[in-house]
């Protein structure tokens, strides 16, 4: 059974998943920064073992829902109700399982169903390697690559510092495109233009059946990693 706070009064805007990963050197510690954002309705959280077993589980339950590893499979079953998944602290670990797309933890199987329903995923990127690291040199260079690996398309990052801007983009790029006129009848011609919105908006190119996809658009949404579906 899940941790439950008193349900909240309001539930407007994107419906977010935190999932919360322990940093290796635990120097960070559960989250704050998502209370009261524009834009956001109530969150629910994921919580790793890690995170469990060093006390964060009561932290996160006195402001929200909060799923653990044994009810996994219920939290995946409904994940479609979400509009979108904040991984904050990231982890390394977690870090290099999403570039590799393993399932093997429960962190590493929601991020991974949420990238296959095509919601947008912003990472908190403060835990990754500066370059004053104490980490092996190689080391850090290979998670620095596994982030790279990540960001675009639907994935990107964020600092507590930038989250509300970021998702105050997100909503404002949403509502333009929900506010577009629906396309005329006929084949409708899909551009570089429309890939660049879908990139902002972070959700994947629909390709309507009968619509032309220019190689242009193609190609730049190769560039920047949004997902294209062909309905």
């Amino acid at each position: 059974m899940s941790h439950r706070a008193p349900p909240p009064v309001e539930n407007t805007g994107l419906k977010p998943l935190l999932l919360c990963c322990r940093p290796e050197e635990g120097k960070i510690g559960p989250p704050d920064f998502l209370a009261g954002v524009p834009g956001l309705a109530p969150w629910e959280a994921a919580v790793s073992h890690s995170a469990v077993e060093h006390g964060w589980l009561r932290v996160l339950a006195a402001r929200g829902p909060v799923f653990v590893e044994a009810e996994a499979d219920r939290l995946l079953a409904g994940l479609e109700r979400f509009d979108l998944l904040v991984v904050a602290p990231l982890s390394l670990n977690s870090l290099a399982k999403f570039a590799l797309g393993l399932r093997d933890s429960f962190p590493a199987r929601v991020f991974g169903a949420m990238a296959d329903l095509g919601r947008p995923i912003l990472l908190e990127t403060s835990g990754l390697p500066r370059p004053d690291t104490r980490i092996n040199p190689h080391y850090a260079k290979i998670y620095r690559r596994y982030w790279e690996t990540l960001n675009g398309g639907s994935i990107a990052g964020f600092t507590p510092e930038t989250f509300a801007a970021v998702i105050d983009r997100l909503v404002r790029t949403r509502r333009a495109l929900a506010g577009q006129p629906p396309a005329l009848a006929g084949r409708r011609v899909i551009t570089r233009d429309d890939v660049l919105a879908a990139y902002q908006a972070m959700t994947p190119l629909v390709v309507p059946p009968g619509t032309l996809l220019t190689d242009l658009a193609r190609e730049e949404a190769e560039a920047r990693g949004v997902p294209i579906r062909f309905e």
